[in-house]
């Protein structure tokens, strides 16, 4: 039984007082009414104006502060008040507060960046003292470190191998790199340069290479401008078409009479020039009306590129030939477009 019922006095029955207790004193409300003064009765009860005695149906009031029961205290009465304040501190209060701390968090933690998988300015220059010293293991070592850290191919070939032959020429040209130490480091770009393609080629595609008949594959050749010694970035492209399931040629360096003469006993689909200096741009256009007067109708689509063409967009016009590429892959989506056109040009019979 609650405490608080334990201790509430007994009240007394029928108008009679508790056993060993005094009649209770007037009440100040009674008796600050003058009209209605009365004196305890030996029932304990007080004598009013208009209301009998002994009645039974009138309670019996008292202003003694030790017959008032104490008040009951709610938290013993309110166990499922309790869980359901519980209940709205886990469900409304916390997550309001968590999201208040987040929206006012002046520093969010950060989380560690991988490491940038392209080629540095460091990168470039280390390579560009592993060709001049002819290291060549030492080049490729670095390449390796670079694949594996997420470099892909056009990052490697362009980004590195091109950026650092490009610095090789500067060297040369602003006298801190003898021409001979430049030739040396582009013949060792070349040696790594053929041999990347195991680094990057998945077997699948190597297995279609090899089984595929010669005769299906189109055909590419490369060469510089007649004069031009500059290969470096004609077998960068080539490398991007060999990739993109072309059989592939580059001369290192012929005339205009060799040139054709090849060009009649091996068909090919494209042939791209490489220019890389703008006063060879009659030479090539020389050698593209050569081409076309002496293989007519068989002539393949001609392709211009280089440091020429990326400062002379108007170039590839004026020289004559079908188009021109500033990067790798733009070379090789306009040479499949070209020859797509020439096949469905051959099949009409125009």
């Amino acid at each position: 039984m609650d405490w608080v019922m334990q201790n509430r006095p007994t009240s007394p029955q029928n108008g009679e007082a508790a056993p060993g207790t005094q009649p209770s004193a007037p009440s100040a409300m009674a008796s600050n009414d003058k009209n209605n003064e009365g004196a305890p009765t030996p029932g304990g009860g007080t004598g009013t104006t208009g209301a009998p005695e002994d009645s039974q149906d009138q309670p019996r009031t008292s202003t003694n502060p030790a017959d008032t029961p104490p008040e009951r205290t709610p938290a013993c009465e309110s166990a499922p008040d309790f869980a359901l304040l519980v209940r709205a501190v886990e469900t409304e209060v916390i997550p309001r507060l968590l999201a208040a701390h987040h929206r006012s968090d002046p520093s969010p933690p950060k989380r560690a960046l991988p490491p940038d998988p392209r080629p540095q300015a460091r990168d470039i220059e280390a390579l560009s003292e592993h060709a001049i010293a002819s290291d060549t293991t030492g080049a490729l070592a670095l390449i390796e470190a670079l694949i594996a850290r997420g470099a892909g191919p056009e990052a490697v070939y362009l980004d590195l191998l091109g950026a650092t032959a490009a610095r090789l020429g500067k060297l040369w040209e602003e006298d801190e790199a003898s021409f001979f130490d430049v030739s040396l480091g582009l013949c060792t770009l070349q040696q790594v340069l053929f041999r990347l393609p195991p680094l990057f080629e998945r077997p699948e595609d190597a297995l279609a290479r090899a089984t595929s008949p010669p005769t299906t594959m189109r055909r590419a050749l490369f060469a510089p401008v007649p004069g031009e010694t500059h290969v470096f970035g004609a077998l960068i492209v080539a490398k991007f078409f060999a990739r993109a399931g072309w059989r592939t040629w580059t001369e290192m360096s012929i005339d205009d009479a060799g040139l054709i003469d090849f060009l009649q006993r091996e068909p090919f689909e494209v042939v791209g020039f490489s220019i890389a200096l703008p006063s060879h741009a009659d030479t090539l256009a020389r050698t593209i009306a050569a081409l076309r007067r002496a293989l007519g109708a068989a002539a393949p689509a001609i392709l211009v590129g280089g440091g020429a063409v990326v400062s002379d967009p108007d170039l590839a016009r004026r020289v004559g030939a079908d188009g021109s590429a500033v990067d790798p892959a733009g070379a090789v989506a306009l040479a499949e477009r070209l020859v797509d056109a020439q096949a469905s040009r051959g099949a009409r019979g125009t």
